[in-house]
């Protein structure tokens, strides 16, 4: 099966506790490829932003992806000064402490990078933008055509039927930089709005972050969880209906989900205007109706966009948690190894690296392998339901056989900590019991992840010394497919 090619996007932020949420979802999202991240003044100051950026993707080991520094200022209003009170004066919750890292900002100004990356590769970036929108507005005055150059835009902001949150009409990037705003929508670009009727929809609860953390161990989850937490107060302090849950609204990250999973959205098609002044400062009005409107500003010159009006919210979260649980930080501090790469399972010195940062490291991250998404999604969603219901008990370890169910009375403290590690575990050997609650599929992704390994195998076969490999009594893949002993460990951490 041929797994599609990620989309390459470029983030535009103004990193922001959501924008942190944001990005570790498309870094760990496979569908999603991030080529490099633009930032911008709105939830910190532009330098603030660059600072934060570099921070989130070197304490997650991504420090090869470029980070610019872009719009300081909006195109023509005054600037406000950044929400503390939502953010944080650092744009993260006020972390109580950093750890160093080994990034660097790229010279290049954020919209002459997003410009030279859509001539370089035309029709294949996509720009996710989840602040104001002055990058974009000064990229397309230095490239007209940037509009055929990209691919698709997204945008976090904006309302058309749900009230603002600087103003009765007005949703804060857009308000930020409304002449910026209203370039952006009249330019031409495939553009997507991903505004306050769908990311008021969405409640994310810090104990979904808190699971994170515990699951990853991780400096990165361990700072978005402490980010959230603080936003969190801000928007439990305004809605009762946020507060019975301690959770926040996942603005920025939605951006990302419209752009991986489309079909979890409803929208509707239109000319999109921005107010540039007055009480309504920063509205996006939408264009609903095909009506030959006599005030100007509407007719045919002005293209379409997309808007989006409803949102599928538990099946938002449900994806959020698969993807952010999933094994993107490699399992380690990828900070405590800078050179530890992410390979492409499809590049031609995939074989070579793969065996190097396994003897350099003990680990190795593959990005586009063969297993598909949809499958990996699928058995997920599968075994989550097995362990929630009470048959699991049905399928009891068996010390006879070595498989069957494992509760979290078996669960150890991990070396160095103090708290044991709540974890409850199915052990499935090919031969073994399969729950019949899990579908067949479950057998199919065991064959596929079994071919996977001994292609990982093969590749460590053929760059092994022949020395070491004669003390061997068969090829390093056929050991995987000869035997009986190999086992599938499906790993659930229940909710607290």
């Amino acid at each position: 099966m041929t797994h599609p090619a990620p989309h390459r996007v470029i983030y535009d932020t103004d990193p922001g506790v959501d924008d942190a949420m944001a990005l570790y979802y498309a870094l760990a999202h496979p569908d999603i490829e991030v080529v490099g991240v633009t930032t911008t003044f709105g939830n910190v100051t532009v330098e603030q932003a660059a600072i934060n950026a570099l921070y989130l993707l070197g304490i997650a080991g991504r420090n090869e992806i470029p980070v610019t520094q872009g719009v300081a200022a909006p195109l023509v209003k005054r600037g406000e000064a950044p929400p503390d009170h939502i953010h944080g004066a650092d744009g993260l919750g006020n972390l109580p402490q950093r750890q160093a890292t080994h990034t660097q900002l790229d010279a290049r100004s954020s919209a002459q990078f997003i410009v030279e990356m859509a001539r370089q590769q035309p029709g294949q970036i996509t720009v996710v933008a989840v602040g104001p929108l002055g990058n974009l507005a000064l990229a397309l005055a230095i490239e007209p055509q940037l509009p055929r150059l990209l691919r698709q835009v997204f945008t976090m902001g904006g309302a058309v039927l749900e009230p603002g949150n600087v103003s009765p009409v007005a949703e804060a990037n857009i308000w930020n930089d409304p002449h910026a705003a209203d370039v952006v929508f009249t330019a031409g670009f495939d553009l997507t709005m991903v505004g306050l009727d769908v990311t008021h929809q969405v409640i994310l609860p810090v104990s979904l972050f808190a699971q994170i953390a515990r699951h990853h161990r991780h400096p990165a989850t361990d700072t978005l969880h402490h980010a959230v937490a603080f936003y969190a107060d801000f928007y439990s302090g305004l809605y009762p209906h946020v507060a019975e849950i301690h959770g926040c609204f996942g603005h920025d990250v939605l951006a990302f989900v419209a752009l991986t999973n489309p079909g979890l959205f409803s929208t509707e098609t239109g000319r999109v205007r921005v107010a540039v002044d007055g009480l309504a400062q920063g509205q996006t009005m939408l264009r609903r109706k095909s009506i030959a409107y006599p005030q100007s500003g509407w007719g045919p010159e002005v293209p379409d966009s997309q808007v989006c009006i409803t949102v599928q919210a538990p099946e938002c979260k449900a994806l959020i948690e698969r993807t952010l649980m999933g094994a993107w930080l490699g399992g380690l501090n990828m900070n405590t190894n800078p050179h530890l790469p992410v390979l492409d399972f499809h590049a031609p010195d995939a074989p070579l690296a793969f065996c190097r940062s396994l003897h350099k490291t003990g680990f190795a991250v593959l990005r586009n392998h063969p297993l598909p998404q949809s499958l990996v999604e699928g058995i997920y969603a599968e075994w989550r339901a097995f362990f929630a219901q009470d048959a699991k008990h049905a399928y009891a370890f068996d010390p006879a056989t070595g498989d069957g169910y494992f509760s979290t009375d078996v669960s150890e403290t991990a070396k160095g900590e103090k708290q044991r590690d709540l974890k409850e575990f199915f052990h499935v050997f090919p031969w073994g019991r399969y729950p019949t609650e899990v579908s067949g599929a479950a057998r199919g992704y065991y064959a596929q992840a079994s071919a996977l390994a001994a292609t990982l195998l093969g590749w460590v076969q053929a760059h092994t010394p022949s020395d070491v490999l004669s003390r061997f009594s068969m090829p390093l893949p056929q050991m995987l497919q000869n035997s009986d002993h190999t086992l599938l460990r499906v790993l659930h951490y229940p909710p607290l």
